[in-house]
Parts: C-alpha cells; structure tokens; sequence
C-alpha cells in the first residue's frame, strides 16, 4: 500500500511537470495574447441610412486602434486589411518563404528594392477656418483624439505635412484679409484675423506636438490677395493684381506675404513651402464664386524672383521656403511646366552680355592685377547664375481632373531637378452629379486610394487633403460649396466619424514615413487570360522605408477574390496571397 502511494506521487509529479505545468504556462500565454488582444480597441460601426459601408465612431471615451507595426522579424510579412464587408486595418502575421510558389500560372507583382525612384515627404491635410470651428464644436479630449488619430505616427495614421491658408477661402464663414484698409501699401493695418488664433494657430501647435519629434512640414497658400489689390476690387471673381511686377500693387503683395511669415514666426509657427497662388486659373472665371486670383505662370515665376526671393532672404525662417507655381489641376499641366520652367527669354541675353563683359575683362589683364580681374569674374559669375536661374522648387497639383495623372511623369523627365505634390483632393465638389458628404460611401475611399497609389507612381513626393474634418452638412463654407471629408464631425454628439477614406489614406501615411523612397513593382501576367484581365484591376504601389522596412499597398476594386504572387527579387522571396472583394492591402517586410 505505501508502494502503491510512492508510485502515485511519483507519476503525479511527472504530470505536473511534463503535463499541467507546461498546459498553465502555454494557457497564461494564451490568456495573456488574448488579454491584449482584447484591449486593443476595434471599430465601433455605426451606419447610416444609404450608406455603402459603416464608419468608426469615437469620441470622448473612445476611439479604434491599429495593432502596431512593431519590430519585424526576418522571414515574415505583416498584412494590414481594410474591406468593404467588415475590417479596418486588421493585422495578420504570416511567413514570407524563400524561393518559388507551388502555383506558377498565378500573376505575380515582382518588387525590386535595387530600382529606385523619388524620395516621399510624407501626407496631410488643410488647418482651414471650417477644420478649427469643427474642432472647437467638440470637447477637449474628443478634439485632441481627432488630431491625434491624424498625425500621431504610432497611434494615429502618421500626418507629416499640414496646408494653411493664408487668410480666408471658401471654408471661411466670412471673407476676409488681413489688411482691409484700401491704399495701405506700407501695410500699416496688417493684422491676422481672430481665425488664425482661435481656428489656425492651435491646432497646428497640436498637430506638431503629436508628431513627437518627428518631421511636420506646413505649405502656407493663398487664395486672393485683400480685394483693394485686384483689378475687380474684391477677394472673390475673376481677377488679378492691378498693375505690373514693377508697380506697388505687386510690391505691397509680396511684403503681405512676408509678414504673414513674419507674425506666424511669432507665434512660434514657421514654415516648409509657400503655394504663389492656389487654382490660379479660376481667376479667369467671370463671377467664381469665392476668393481667387488669377496669376499667370511666367507671372507665378518673375513674381517669386524678382519679389519674394529678395524678401525671404532676409530672415532666417523664410531664407530656405520651398517655393511652389501652378498648384491646379493637370489640365494644362505639361503646357504650364514648360511655361515656368523654361529658360526665360532674356537668360541668353544675359548669358551674351556675360561672355562679352568676360572678353573686355581678358583685355585688361596687361593693366590690372590678375587677382583683381579674378574676383570681378567670380562675383560676375555668380550674379550670372542667380540671374538665370530659376526660383521655383516645384509644382504642385490638384486632383479635380482625375485623368492625366501621367502627365506628372511627362514633367518629371523634363525637369528632374524639381519636385511634384500632389496639395489638394475632396470627394463630393461636383455640383452637378455628386455634390456634398456621403457618409459611408466606400466608393470616395476608393477614389481617394487611387489617386494617391497613382500620384506616387507618377512622382509625387507627397499628398495632402482638403479639409481634415468638417460638419455633417459638409462646412461650414460661406458661399455653401460643401464637400466631403475623411472625418465628419457631430458637435452636439461629441463625436466624429472616421470614413473608407481616412482608413485608405492610413493605408499610405501610417507605414510609408518621411525619407521612405519608392521602389519598383511590376506586375507580370504569366500568359494566362485571368493574368491578362488582372492587369487593369489591381493598383499596386512599393517603397523602402528609412529602417529598411520594404511596404507593398495593393487595391482590389472589384467583387471577387484575386489571387497572385508577391515576389521579391531582391530577397528572392515568393508568396501566394488572396486580395479580398473591395479591399486595399498593405504588407510590410524586411
């Protein structure tokens, strides 16, 4: 009997140790996977009556999350999801196996980190008048939530890049400048206006400190200059600054654009870039409807040498502005970038008048010291270049004609030395067919995913939104062209809601960082009819992140699953994935 017992403890310490033991390690992982699993925050889905899909609700209390990124172990390959039918932003771990697939017949998109392309500054969205009013509409802590889910870059989507009006637009509830004193040249009465410090100023500062150090570019863009300056004496209407570059109309323009860099400074805001006119073309339109200036190309260009370099030289925070022309839709674009980038007319001139005065100069050599001719030369020389060359950095774009976009390439072999961003984009502006928010439309999601894959595999450095947020009417806006956003905001609810479009955005911004450089993806058919037919219903855009992280988004626009490979070249790697009905994919891996 005591042998018996022995032998029971004996085998009952074994099942401890070899069995129950292991069991409660390997269940309190489990539970502790589950645990944090559970406190992330997913998705609170509300739909709205005629909406294609659900949007995320957040508010004082709470907001979704994305599952972070985390460090990457090498052979494996993180997928985040976004689909019609349920996910946003759903996390899956795989394992990126070396060498070939079992199925060959299937297309595959070949990445290649050796081919490489533009470097990305980054993603954004406009602080305009009616994106302050919608956030001062919520309390404290839901209005912190809402600039935090936009560019905080590990708890939000990873905004880098923020647009600011200068003075009012058409998201304004009133239409102002910030010197309303007709004939003030000197521009004694400038002033900013109560919405740059109530609208503006504070949630820049917020966006900034929810960057954590990281990168944050602001783009500063006018819309009109104070009405007494145009040639129909209001901001809104077609028209342009009266006189000509060399008359005080012009003159007094610049200096209002210098001290709006000036009393932002100030405040402690400086800036990346400066727009010399937003939509310049709609300045020619008799009767538009809200502020606007007509400002020709060559004009843009001769405008920023001749005036505003002069100026912004002469501080510290404006010396090193990005200046950026066009800044329209791409209608005219190939047209308009020969227009500001061209050799200007009078640069050969100048470059006769150089080689001559480089003659008469050898001719003095017997009479004058060689060190003396030597530094006229080098000071002659440099005047030369910076009369010839030209001041603008780059061009920007809108994306209110959604063809041509391949033209951004067509100006990008003409002039390599400068930059294209794309700076403006809404769904809902057509008046006519599609006018206005459609909340839980994930068609605008769509729209807003192909435009920013294409945008970036013709070029663009960057991408910036419309409006971050508005009501649920669409504004405010003072003449009613109400539009649609990522985010719509219910002030009386203190909630926001976050639409298709803001989770496509993420898509991009979230894992695509400043410094990130875009890569090759080529999509090959394998000489199968389904391949053939693949090929114009799969977008797919890739990079190499700063840490080394390779990205691959992809976009499935259709009803059914598509199958392909994902192969990189590089790394030799290959790997079948399913790309769900109506969805867009990110995949990451080093």
């Amino acid at each position: 009997m005591l042998k018996f017992n022995f032998k029971c403890l004996f085998f009952l310490n074994l099942l401890l140790i070899f069995f129950v033991f292991p069991l409660l390690l390997f269940s309190g992982y489990l539970a502790a996977e589950i645990i944090e699993t559970e406190e992330l925050k997913e998705c609170l889905q509300k739909t709205f009556e005629d909406s294609e899909t659900f949007v995320c609700v957040c508010n004082s209390e709470y907001c979704d999350e994305v599952e972070p990124l985390g460090l990457l172990a090498k052979g494996k390959i993180i997928f985040y999801l976004t689909d019609k039918r349920k996910n946003r932003m759903k996390k899956v771990l795989k394992h990126f196996p070396f060498n070939k697939t079992d199925d060959n017949k299937l297309p595959t998109i070949s990445i290649d980190s050796s081919t490489r392309f533009q470097t990305i500054i980054g993603f954004g969205g406009a602080f305009t008048d009616s994106v302050g009013l919608n956030l001062n509409s919520l309390s404290a802590t839901t209005r912190e939530s809402l600039i935090k889910n936009y560019f905080h870059p590990e708890e939000g989507i990873g905004y880098s890049i923020g647009r600011v009006p200068i003075a009012s637009t058409d998201f304004s509830t009133r239409e102002y400048s910030y010197v309303e004193q007709e004939g003030d040249f000197e521009l004694k009465t400038f002033s900013l206006a109560k919405e740059d410090f109530e609208y503006k100023i504070p949630y820049i500062k917020m966006a900034n400190r929810y960057r954590i150090g990281q990168p944050f570019r602001l783009l500063a863009a006018p819309w009109a200059s104070p009405g007494w300056m145009k040639t129909n004496g209001k901001m809104n209407g077609d028209g342009e600054l009266k006189g000509d570059l060399n008359g005080p109309y012009y003159h007094s323009y610049a200096k209002y654009l210098k001290k709006f860099f000036d009393e932002y400074h100030a405040n402690g805001i400086d800036f990346w870039a400066l727009t010399i006119q937003n939509q310049p073309e709609s300045g020619l339109e008799k009767d538009f409807p809200f502020q606007t200036m007509f400002m020709s190309n060559r004009t843009q260009r001769e405008f920023a040498k001749q005036l505003l370099l002069p100026l912004f030289q002469k501080s510290e925070y404006t010396v090193n502005l990005k200046l950026i022309a066009f800044d329209d839709v791409r209608e005219h674009l190939v047209v308009s970038a020969s227009e500001i980038f061209d050799k200007q007319t009078d640069s050969s001139s100048s470059k006769t008048s150089f080689e001559q005065t480089n003659i008469f100069l050898d001719h003095l050599l017997p009479l004058v010291p060689d060190f003396v001719i030597d530094g006229v030369k080098n000071f002659l020389n440099y005047q030369n270049e910076v009369e010839i060359k030209n001041p603008i950095d780059g061009i920007g774009v809108h994306w209110y004609v959604l063809d041509k976009i391949e033209d951004q390439s067509k100006v990008h072999e003409l002039y390599k030395d400068k930059f294209i961003i794309s700076t403006e984009a809404c769904a809902g502006f057509d008046i006519i067919a599609d006018f206005g928010p459609r909340i839980g439309n994930w068609t605008r999601g769509w729209m807003y995913g192909h435009d920013i894959l294409h945008n970036l595999r013709n070029w663009a450095i960057g991408w910036i939104d419309w409006n971050i947020c508005l009501n649920m009417e669409g504004g405010p806006n003072w003449v009613n062209n109400i539009v649609d956003a990522p985010i719509l905001v219910d002030g009386e609810k203190d909630e926001f809601y976050k639409q298709p479009m803001f989770y496509f955005i993420a898509h991009f911004s979230k894992f695509i960082p400043p410094g990130s450089v875009r890569i090759n993806s080529s999509l090959f058919n394998n000489l199968s009819d389904y391949s053939i037919n693949l090929l114009n219903k799969v977008d797919h855009v890739a990079f190499v992140t700063p840490r080394g992280d390779k990205i691959i988004v992809l976009i499935n626009p259709n009803e059914e699953i598509i199958e392909l490979n994902i192969k990189d070249i590089v790394e030799d790697r290959e790997m079948k994935i399913e790309l769900d009905p109506n969805s867009i994919m990110t995949a990451i891996w080093n």
